[in-house]
Parts: C-alpha cells; structure tokens; sequence
C-alpha cells in the first residue's frame, strides 16, 4: 500500500507545508493570488484562514487576505503519493495564482528527470549548479527517494548552499496550479542492481586532470608524456588539477610491441620504452596522480586467449566471440566471459600489475557499451 503525503497549513505564516513517511517535510511554501486588479498573499499580514475540512485525502483551507477582500478556497487533494493544489473563489473571479517555496531533499540533492512512458530506464540527473526547465525532480541519493513537480520549475541560487532548491508554479484561479509527487525505491524501480551513493569521505571532490586522448589519440609517446606532465605541474597543479591519464597508444597490439596500440594490455609498445612503471612514476615526481586506460574485458592476445579458452565468451558453435571498436585497424579482440570466476582471476592479476607493480591509481575502463548488445 502507497504510503500517503501529509498536508498541514500554518495558519500564524500562512505558509503550507508537505511530508512523507519517506522524505520527512519535503516541502513548503507560500500561495498569491491576483484579480480585479488586487494581489495577496497567504504570508501577508491581517490574512485570515480557516480550516474548512481536513483528512487523510484532503485539505481545505478558506483565506481571506483582509477585510475588504473576498474569500478563496485553497483545496489540498492528497491521492497515494500525489497532492495538488487549486485555489477557487465562489465569486467566479478571473485571475492568476502562484504558489513558491522551497524543497527540502537532504544533503546535496540531485535535479533530473524520472523516466516517463516513452523514455522508461533513463535516469537523467544533473550534479552542481547545472538546472533546466524540463528537470522536474529533484532526487535524494541516500534514501533513495525522488519529489517530482510536473508543472513547476524548479531552480536554485548559486550563492546558496547545495541543498538549497526553490520552485515556483502558476496558473489561473480555478484550475490545478502545482502538484507533487513522490516517489520511493527509486534506483530499485529502476533495476539498477549494485547503485550506491558516492562516498565522499574518499571522494571529496570531483577529479580534475589531463587525458592524453584529446590531442594525441593513438600518437602519445614518453617523449610527449614526459613533456606534458611538466608542463601541467608548472602550469594548472596548483590550481587543483591532480591526475593525469594516460590513454589509448601505450599497449601491446597481440603481443607485438612496433605498433601505435592494440588490445594487449600485458605491456607497453616500443613508444614507452622505459616501462610503465615510469610512466607511473614520472606523475608521482611532480606531485600528482597517475591514470591510464584500457579495456580489460577484451584482448586481442591470442596467447591470453589460449592459455585459457573458457576464460573468453564463445558463440553457440563454439569459436571464440571478436568484437571491434574505433581501432583504426579495426582490431578485433576476444571478449572475457563475466560468469566464469576464472575470468574474476584473470581480472584481479592484470589490475594487480596496474596498481602495484606499476604504481597507477586512476583507471578509465572504456569501450562499455559495446558489451551490453
């Protein structure tokens, strides 16, 4: 059973205020309304409010903005996880409604977009200050629970502290001008399995560094490297840019090592001569932090694949499964097999060999959709 949003009126602020058993108070704010010229607003002095009709499904609240001025009907309609908000006058007044305040989602709450109907699966959320008009949720990562409001906007103040949202919904007197909804189980509706939320006792801070990709592509050499990593420790280090990464051109092409860059992770090409390790190291000396990519669940090395075939995906006749990529060469590499926990090992030795017989401590593991088709 759809637990139940909670309504309450503060008569004394004239303010409204939403809870869920989920999220606690989610959200608040105030309501204004404009015709024949006048404009009120529930937070103002002298309004006067009378709390016509309450229950688990509704809310009726009469406001009368002073003495001289009509009375309204706020109505509050609660419906599972859903309220709306409409504001009718008995005198069939023409005017415009308003309703702002604030969200309330816990520490450092995510704006995005729920999957609808067409776009079922797709999770879009944004971090930091980054806002749009078509982002109507805004997600708590660490219980797991979303308010989405269809037909507000929803914004923030860069001057202010991360959890801080408003929003800001209008419409005429007389029809829904702002609805709420929340939703629980988010990422488990989602069925995404092994979601958690970031740590940020480890990550404090969101990385900054240099790719070698970019410029190079399949190109880079020690030579380059070695004269890009100078340059970023002189240039950007004390600024805040702390990795830098090495990309695709170092490896292997099946065990050969005259070539821009294969699928052989075992080792470097002739082009990084002084070893990884180096590599590695070099980053180290000026006070920053190395990183390299690769594609660890693909090989185009045929002695990794022959010193253990049921290691490697194979296709319903047996022969071993190849795919591609944007290799220039259009390389295509054995494919490792998830469910086999041989292929775990073969997994933990080759990052082994990165992280410490190496010395990197950032890795970019690309090439990822491909392996979902």
């Amino acid at each position: 059973m759809a637990q139940k949003i909670v309504v309450a009126f503060d008569e004394a602020e004239g303010k409204f205020r939403l809870m869920h058993p989920a999220t606690g108070l989610f959200a608040q704010g105030v309501i204004a309304a404009s015709a024949e010229g006048g404009y009120w607003c529930t937070s103002l002095r002298g309004a006067q409010f009378e709390i016509a009709h309450q229950s688990s499904d509704a809310l009726i609240v009469q406001w009368r903005p002073n003495k001289d001025a009509k009375t309204f009907k706020i109505t509050f309609q609660v419906s599972d996880e859903t309220v709306s908000l409409k504001v009718t006058c008995d005198e069939m007044l023409q005017g415009e409604v308003e309703v702002n305040g604030d969200l309330i989602m816990g520490h450092e709450p995510y704006l995005g977009r729920l999957p609808d109907e067409e776009n079922f699966g797709i999770f879009s959320l944004a971090h930091g200050l980054a806002t749009s008009k078509t982002a109507k949720t805004l997600f708590n990562r660490f219980n797991d629970t979303a308010v989405t409001l269809p037909i507000s906007e929803i914004c923030r103040t860069p001057t202010e502290p991360p959890d801080r949202y408003h929003f800001v919904s209008k419409g005429s007197i007389g029809e829904t001008v702002f609805v709420a909804k929340v939703t629980t189980d988010v990422i488990k509706r989602q069925g995404i399995r092994y979601y958690a939320p970031i740590d940020k006792s480890v990550f404090t801070h969101a990385p900054t560094g240099w790719c070698s990709w970019y410029y190079y592509y399949q190109s880079i050499t020690q030579e380059e490297w070695e004269k890009n990593v100078k340059w970023l420790a002189e240039n950007l280090r004390d600024f805040g840019l702390e990795w830098v990464q090495l990309d695709d051109g170092w490896q292997l092409d099946n065990g050969n090592p005259q070539t821009p860059g294969g699928r052989d992770w075992r080792g470097p090409n002739e082009k990084f001569s002084k070893g990884m390790k180096w590599v590695a190291d070099v980053v180290k000396q000026h006070g920053m932090k190395p990183g390299i990519w690769l594609i660890p669940q693909k090989t185009d090395s045929n002695e990794v694949y022959n010193e253990n075939p049921d290691r490697f995906l194979k296709k319903s006749d047996g022969t071993p499964v190849r795919i591609g990529d944007w290799h220039p060469r259009k390389v295509e590499s054995y494919v490792v097999d998830p469910t086999n926990p041989e292929s775990l090992e073969y997994i933990k030795r080759l990052f082994h060999t990165l992280a410490y017989d190496w010395g990197f401590d950032y890795f970019k593991i690309d090439n990822q959709p491909e392996f979902s088709r």
